[in-house]
């Protein structure tokens, strides 16, 4: 498929543009539009992995822009994302 310079695209053109949802996808998990949510602790807790003791009423941030960094969860790669769809 081409499109030239003044052409528009139809809704089915579009529609077969697996790679662009692919793209807009990884794109927003990367930057995020919410950088993060904030809670406040309804129980005391502790951080397992730095023994970090947290008390009830403690706000307490969940960074998304962090976690879709992390290489533990995530890889630059648009074609997980259609891996996903296609399950």
């Amino acid at each position: 498929m081409s499109v030239g310079d003044n052409q528009s695209l139809t809704l089915h053109e579009l529609d077969s543009l697996v790679y662009l949802d692919c793209v807009i996808n990884e794109t927003l998990r990367f930057y995020p539009v919410v950088q993060g949510i904030f809670r406040t602790l309804t129980v005391d807790d502790r951080l397992p992995e730095n023994n970090v003791q947290l008390y009830k009423g403690d706000t307490v941030v969940i960074p998304f822009n962090t976690l879709a960094h992390d290489p533990r969860y995530w890889s630059i790669d648009p074609e997980v994302i259609l891996i996903k769809e296609t399950r």
